[in-house]
């Protein structure tokens, strides 16, 4: 028996020699295993490892039947063969073949012995976590109730109790139930289930005090991430529940929030009447609670005087930045989301500067995703593009002064400012966004620092936001020659070239800077020869060359070399229906008309990145 044992040991640990080696595998989505080993385009010893042992485990059995096995199989002899195709689950990363695996290795188990049998082949804890495990990597939406089912069969008929991996696999599961879009329905379940069974171990290791079943911090992060997921869709759910003191321990919380947070969007409309505004609060509520889970670890942690396995982590830290962020979606854009997340990440900080623990120090992504969020609310809240500002500069000083050195924010940032104050309804974020512009240039030249060097997406963020400006008539003309300024800069920069989006959104700023006549035309012409010149040309730009110049001077311009398809082409997402229900027209452009020296850069661009040119990028315009 140790001798068949120890075989079955090497055969499952040669798999971790094996998934090493490269295997392509993304063709493949076969329930069959050895689908994968007949394959000319797959080598992959993993699965061979796993299938060799459970053919010698299989010999055995049917010897032992035959009554010629020389020796007793034990529990052992099933746990080598089901750790082998948990380890071929981790691999493959194929959900269909995944989840028939699994359902092969809950077949090994609980056919090892039948149930309510105690003799050496009864499956022990070890058995049931690594099914767990599989279950989980298949990411199935079942997942959780079949390992719910197992824990029932092991707790009835083998009086096995679980212990903080069982209950983690299971908070876990629980993120993935419903698939990738729950119903509400089955996203009310989730949460409930997850706050369940941080209960149930709270009160396990209540009564048992075996630190085996003490929750941890990926319980807490697993937990958050479960709510965060279905947040959206919350309504009226209550974020109590109560929470007793009783420690716990990072790892366990952690998973619980990935679970809670990653169910947070999908119940919204299970609301019973409340509205817009219940399912806003709602929402709010669940971001509170993820919030709330990241306090208590905190407090039991105690800044390293109480229970150093509640120690937060960032992802922890994180969670709550983005169910804050998520709760101020596009959906529920009057949800308290940057305000929120802004004052949770100053706290953040200021315990950071309390306790000098690098594990507590807020990381530049989480001041970058709140630019963000701020950024997107400026279409609607006045203050939100001088919030985005104000958060940047005060990152920069975090930097400068050591209380937080390893802060660095990119270009990323600094363009995210800049689309805010484009998103505004400010009269002079023409000029807002060249003074940002300015700045990065300077600090650049100053720093010599990639990380902040002005980018095209920055220059064209700053154009389109003198695009934008909806001021008087002279501070549209200041946003015009500033459009100009910067594509002069682009122009006189060593590392950058305009591209189609450069002089589609000068073609814009043209069009809603200036009334219709002759100096509109005369501009539009400029840009586009310019655009023509350099080999930009794309359908975009003759579109807004169309929407400003007219068909006359459309036709006169492009030398009659271009073909418009008035009315043509099917509605699409820009072509959405009027007031009185009919389809607007649609115009779109004959892409096999466009001269190919117009879009010679474009050509080059394609070819670079080795793909053949098949035509631009098609897009819309309403008249």
């Amino acid at each position: 028996n140790e001798d068949f044992n120890e075989e079955l040991s090497r055969i499952t640990k040669n798999q971790r020699f094996e998934s090493n080696k490269s295997s392509n595998l993304d063709g493949y989505d076969n329930p069959n295993p050895s689908a994968y080993i007949a394959s000319p385009d797959a080598e992959n010893g993993v699965v061979k490892c796993a299938m060799e042992a459970d053919a010698l485990l299989a010999s055995a059995i049917q010897s032992e039947s035959d009554g010629t096995l020389s020796f007793q199989l034990d529990r052992e002899s099933y746990n080598a063969v089901i750790k082998g195709w948990m380890s071929v689950v981790s691999h493959l990363r194929i959900k269909k073949t995944n989840a028939y695996i699994a359902n092969q290795m809950i077949t090994i188990l609980s056919t090892s012995i039948p149930e309510g049998g105690v003799n050496p082949l009864a499956p022990n804890l070890e058995s049931y976590n690594y099914v767990f495990h599989a279950l989980c990597d298949t990411r199935a939406s079942d997942a959780a109730e079949k390992i719910e089912d197992l824990v029932k069969r092991m707790l009835k008929y083998y009086q096995v109790l679980p212990d903080k991996r069982s209950f983690n696999r299971i908070l876990e599961a629980w993120s993935y139930y419903g698939g990738l879009n729950p119903s509400p329905q089955k996203s009310m379940i989730a949460l409930e289930r997850v706050r369940r069974a941080l209960r149930e171990m709270k009160s396990l290791y209540a009564k048992t005090g075996d630190e085996n079943v003490k929750p941890q911090t990926a319980t807490y992060n697993y937990a958050m991430k479960a709510l965060d997921r279905h947040m959206m869709g919350v309504s009226n759910v209550a974020a109590g529940g109560g929470r007793d003191a009783d420690t716990r321990e990072t790892a366990t919380y952690n998973y619980a929030m990935k679970a809670l947070d990653r169910h947070m969007m999908g119940v919204s409309n299970v609301a019973a009447g409340g509205g817009r505004d219940a399912d806003t609060r709602a929402v709010a509520e669940i971001a509170l609670e993820i919030q709330q889970l990241l306090e208590e670890m905190l407090a039991n942690y105690d800044v390293g005087r109480g229970d150093p396995d509640c120690k937060p982590d960032i992802s922890t830290f994180m969670s709550v930045v983005n169910a804050w962020i998520k709760c101020g979606s596009d959906v529920f854009p009057e949800a308290p989301c940057a305000t929120e997340a802004e004052a949770f990440l100053k706290q953040w900080q200021q315990l950071y500067e309390k306790t000098g623990d690098n594990d507590f120090r807020p990381s530049s992504a989480s001041y970058m995703i709140i630019i963000e969020a701020w950024s997107k609310r400026s279409r609607f809240d006045s203050v939100a593009a001088k919030k985005a500002e104000e958060l940047l500069h005060h990152a920069e000083h975090l930097s400068a002064t050591n209380k937080n050195p390893d802060l660095a924010l990119n270009v990323h940032a600094y363009t995210s400012v800049i689309n805010a104050w484009s998103r505004s309804r400010d009269y002079n974020k023409a000029k807002r966004a060249l003074k940002i512009l300015r700045y990065m240039n300077d600090k650049y030249k100053e720093t010599k620092d990639e990380m902040i060097r002005p980018n095209m997406w920055t220059y064209n963020s700053a154009i389109n936001a003198c695009a934008m400006c909806q001021g008087d008539s002279t501070q549209q003309g200041e946003a015009l020659k500033i459009s100009f300024a910067i594509l002069k800069a682009i122009k006189a920069s060593k590392k950058e070239v305009a591209n189609h989006v450069t002089y589609g959104t000068l073609l814009k700023a043209a069009n809603n800077l200036l009334p219709p006549g002759a100096e509109r035309d005369a501009i539009l012409k400029a840009i586009f020869e310019n655009a023509k010149k350099d080999g930009q040309v794309e359908s975009g730009i003759l579109l807004q060359l169309r929407n400003g110049a007219g068909a006359e001077t459309f036709h006169a311009i492009t030398e009659n070399k271009i073909t418009l398809i008035e009315g043509g082409g099917p509605p699409t997402n820009a072509a959405r229906t009027n007031g009185r229900g009919r389809n607007r027209p649609v115009t779109t452009v004959d892409e096999e008309k466009i001269p190919m020296e117009w879009r010679k850069a474009l050509i080059m661009k394609k070819e670079d990145n080795g793909k053949t040119y098949t035509g631009c990028h098609e897009r819309v315009c309403h008249f």
